[in-house]
């Protein structure tokens, strides 16, 4: 099985906030259980996030993606 990963800005709609909040959020690793991983890059001046489409949907309780919510 491979792991999708989702962009900040899809993750959005679906776990109800801004985009920044949730860059926010991972950063100060208040999201329990985690959706996915942060990396800073080699310079430390800015960062990766990986979000798995499968852990947003364990956090948020949804069996389903919703519509009009899939990746390009």
């Amino acid at each position: 099985m491979t792991t999708q990963k989702i962009t900040v800005e899809e993750a959005a709609p679906i776990l109800g906030m801004s985009p920044n909040k949730i860059r926010y959020y991972m950063r100060a690793r208040r999201f329990d259980p985690p959706i996915g991983q942060i990396r800073r890059s080699l310079t430390g001046k800015t960062y990766r996030y990986d979000i798995y489409k499968a852990k947003v949907m364990a956090y948020t309780g949804i069996t389903e993606w919703p519509e009009g919510g899939e990746e390009k």
